[in-house]
Formats: C-alpha cells, sequence, structure tokens
C-alpha cells in the first residue's frame, strides 16, 4: 500500500516576519501544498487564509494557488 505525503501549511506563518522566509523555502521544496487557516475560534484566532493567498501569489504566482486549490479538492473528497 502506497500513500501520499503532503504538506499542510497555516496562512498565518507566511504572513509572520519572522516565520515567512523557512515558510516560503519549505513551500518550494514541496511544490505543492495544503493551506489551512489554524482557525479556532474568531476571536483570537481568526480565519486569514485570503491573506496568506495573496502573499503566496505574490510570491510564486497564480499558478501556484491554482495546483494548491487542486490538491486541497482532491484530498477532501
Amino acid at each position: 500500500m502506497e500513500l501520499s505525503l503532503y504538506k499542510q501549511m497555516n496562512a498565518g506563518v507566511f504572513l509572520n516576519w519572522k516565520k515567512r522566509h523557512k515558510a516560503f523555502q519549505l513551500a518550494k521544496e514541496a511544490t505543492t501544498i495544503i493551506l489551512g487557516s489554524d482557525c479556532h475560534n474568531m476571536d483570537t484566532r481568526h480565519a486569514n487564509i485570503a491573506e496568506g493567498r495573496i502573499v503566496l501569489a505574490k510570491r510564486f504566482g497564480e499558478a501556484f494557488l491554482q495546483k494548491t486549490d487542486r490538491l486541497t479538492r482532491e484530498v477532501l473528497q
């Protein structure tokens, strides 16, 4: 039995100036990621996927986001 391994990264790491350089390296190595929000509630840990997508599009381009969206849909089905 062979199982695929996917890298899930939370959008907040791309918004954090101290962590973002390493996060970019990891995302580039993975070539495709599953983007999460780490949103546990709307008061202290709000959803930030939209902001993370903007940063990723600027860094890697729209094609990277399309691959990310496609992989996420496949995994969730």
